[in-house]
């Protein structure tokens, strides 16, 4: 149709007659006009014809839907049918379990170490850390007054049930809570008095800065004396010599400086006397009294830094004694009970003077009472007969075997050193 419109149009423009040429581009533009009704026709067929697809397709996805959402439906009401009946059977097995509970009950809690210690459950731990546990609950209740004479015997004015009331009665002049009283009394052999109390807490109380001179006072003592409650020593070596354990702001200063809390550092001094230390000695061994066990702890496992120097610290194992007159070491007395006819020097080990005024400085000249050997004295503490008499002490002592101080909620300070308890001999033969 456009091929024949384009030909009418074509001899249109070739005819001379006006009438001719436009009777012809009429029937040009009749014909153009037919033509697009046609198309127009056609376009219209095709469109519905496609829309009837369209419409037949939407139709069945809808009907598919349809079943679909009703398939969802069911399955819904089936689910939720069966969660209910899951939860009733939950429902019946928590009240069965309950009702089990209150028949049998079973108690279980995250207790402490020493808890598991004394526990009596399986496997069995060693006895010794039953020991040591009752050992440290004990200490923990006690305080110590420092400078009590004991009394001569017949003297019933420092008997222990005097003592003990005597302790009682300044409690209750001090206005002291209830529960802070005394239990027990009992004379040290070095002249000291050990009080009992019922309560650690008590004993804190007592050991308090703020109420020991209150109690001394009302105690009737002499304000000279002492008390003294529980402490954790450790020695900490190669300690430089120009550190002053008697400036209470060096004490301060050490506790800022190792982040430990104030007032943790109980005292601190030199084990050995400033008097005999060698010619240039730049370090010495010091003993630090720390006020708890978690700090003393701390310092042994971390170290200190004293003078910008990093030490490690090690736990003070119990040492035998030592008399002050005879120098015998492990001895079972003091100075003031020795019955000695005179003093022995500990350093040169003669007995026509003490250690005070002995004049010997050459380390060569020292004599040991206690093993016969030159080149130490009696005080020291590398001589082989008093590192034996320390292991045969450590072995009767169930403390002694662990490298901390063992503290109730800390299994890590149950580690037992290794070697410890071990045995040394020593006899005369190794005299020389």
């Amino acid at each position: 149709m456009a091929t024949l419109v384009t030909g009418l149009q074509h001899l249109a423009a070739s005819c001379k007659s006006a009438t001719d040429k436009a009777c012809i581009l009429a029937f040009a533009t009749y014909a153009d006009r037919l033509d697009t009704e046609v198309t127009a026709r056609a376009i219209t067929k095709t469109v519905e014809k496609h829309l009837e697809t369209m419409e037949s397709r939407i139709k069945d996805a809808t009907e598919k839907l349809s079943d679909a959402t009703h398939e969802i439906g069911q399955s819904s009401t089936k689910l939720r049918d069966d969660l209910l009946e899951t939860a009733e059977i939950v429902k019946d097995i928590t009240v069965k379990l309950q009702e089990q509970t209150v028949q049998t009950p079973v108690i279980v809690q995250a207790g402490s170490y020493a808890q598991a210690v004394t526990s009596g459950g399986a496997p069995p731990l060693p006895l010794s850390h039953a020991t040591t546990l009752a050992r440290a609950q004990t200490r923990a209740r006690q305080f110590i007054i420092d400078g009590m004479v004991r009394p001569q015997p017949g003297d019933d004015t420092l008997m222990e049930e005097v003592l003990l009331e005597k302790g009682n009665m300044a409690l209750k002049l001090m206005k002291a809570p209830d529960d802070v009283r005394c239990k027990g009394v009992r004379w040290l052999a070095n002249g000291g008095l050990m009080y009992e109390m019922t309560t650690e807490k008590g004993a804190k109380w007592v050991s308090a800065i703020e109420n020991r001179a209150n109690f001394i006072h009302h105690y009737g003592g002499d304000p000279d004396m002492k008390i003294s409650g529980q402490s954790f020593q450790i020695l900490v070596d190669f300690t430089p010599v120009h550190f002053d354990p008697s400036d209470s702001a060096a004490l301060e200063w050490v506790e800022i400086n190792n982040n430990m809390k104030e007032g943790s550092i109980l005292e601190a001094r030199w084990i050995k006397p400033v008097a005999y230390r060698e010619e240039n000695q730049r370090t010495a061994l010091l003993a630090l009294y720390l006020k708890t066990a978690e700090e003393a702890n701390r310092a042994l496992k971390h170290g200190l830094t004293i003078c910008g120097k990093l030490l490690r610290p090690r736990k003070n194992i119990a040492e035998p004694r030592r008399c002050l007159k005879c120098q015998m070491v492990g001895a079972r007395h003091v100075a003031a009970t020795c019955r000695a006819a005179q003093d022995t020097c500990g350093t040169c080990g003669k007995t026509d003077h003490n250690t005070k005024a002995c004049k010997v400085k050459d380390p060569a000249q020292r004599h040991c009472k206690n093993c016969g050997v030159d080149g130490h004295g009696a005080w020291d503490r590398t001589c082989p007969y008093f590192i034996q008499k320390k292991a045969e002490l450590n072995a009767r002592i169930p403390d002694s075997q662990y490298r901390y101080f063992p503290t109730a909620d800390d299994p890590t300070s149950w580690e037992t050193a290794i070697g410890g308890g071990k045995r040394q001999t020593w006899s005369a033969q190794n005299r020389r």
